[in-house]
């Protein structure tokens, strides 16, 4: 049988203190994994982890990081590994995002956003290689986004670091595939989350018009994609990004 059960596995969210993590932590849980929970905010860690136990049961720990200090993500890491012994999931969720226009980019703003949106999570992934996937196996998912597949004047560090997320997951896949580790992603459309939740509703019907399910997507609609991913039902699938966008990126007539 095909099994999307989670129970027995240990998970890492990174960027989990909100949003899309947060909400994908709790799906993880509800499948059944122990989740660690990253992100910069401690203290928000905290009632996060409180909250998704309440309603699961399941261990959620929390855990500081700064994706882009790399003496810190090791440490992290190691918390995992000495709490669990091993790590089965990783979903490489921080990111930065920055509206500033190419030409008042200075290099300072750029490194930020590559550093969070590239270079932390591909370092996160080797770590979590080495210290258990190497020789366990496991599921690694990066959040990329359907700004990885279109220019943006208004955010242009945004769509280069989600584009560049979607070559790593590639890259990884094929350098690791040989171990059982299945690196995936998912790039999520137009989210109920910020922008969203807290626009107007002319504003959300104007984003809404221009995704062909008409409407904008909710964390449940990537909580499905995401435990596919996660689980032993994925056995074949490597590099691959699942676009949870409505449509959104489709070809119209």
């Amino acid at each position: 049988m095909i099994s999307f059960d989670l129970t027995g596995k240990t998970a890492i969210v990174t960027g989990a203190s909100q949003g899309l993590g947060k909400d994908m932590a709790r799906g993880l849980a509800e499948a059944g994994a122990d989740v660690v929970i990253m992100a910069r905010r401690l203290e928000k860690l905290e009632e996060v982890a409180a909250e998704i136990h309440a309603s699961t049961g399941k261990n959620i720990v929390p855990v500081y990081l700064d994706i882009t200090k790399m003496d810190v993500m090791k440490e992290a890491v190691q918390k995992v590994m000495d709490q669990f012994g091993k790590i089965d999931i990783l979903v490489n969720n921080a990111a930065l995002i920055d509206y500033t226009p190419a030409v008042d980019l200075t290099e300072e703003a750029y490194d930020r956003v590559l550093d969070a949106n590239v270079k932390g999570p591909f370092f996160m992934a080797k770590e979590v290689f080495l210290k258990s996937m190497k020789e366990h196996g496991g599921n690694i998912i990066n959040i990329c986004s359907v700004s990885g597949y279109r220019a943006s004047a208004a955010a242009p560090t945004y769509s280069i670091s989600k584009a560049a997320a979607t070559m790593m997951t590639q890259c990884l896949a094929a350098a690791w595939a040989q171990y059982d580790v299945f690196v995936n992603a998912i790039a999520p459309g137009q989210i109920m989350l910020g922008m969203g939740e807290n626009s107007t509703p002319e504003h959300v019907a104007k984003m809404s018009a221009k995704v062909p399910q008409r409407r904008l997507g909710t964390v449940d609609d990537l909580n499905g994609a995401l435990v596919f991913l996660a689980s032993d039902a994925c056995r074949y699938t490597q590099g691959q990004v699942i676009l949870c966008d409505g449509g959104l990126l489709l070809p119209l007539a």
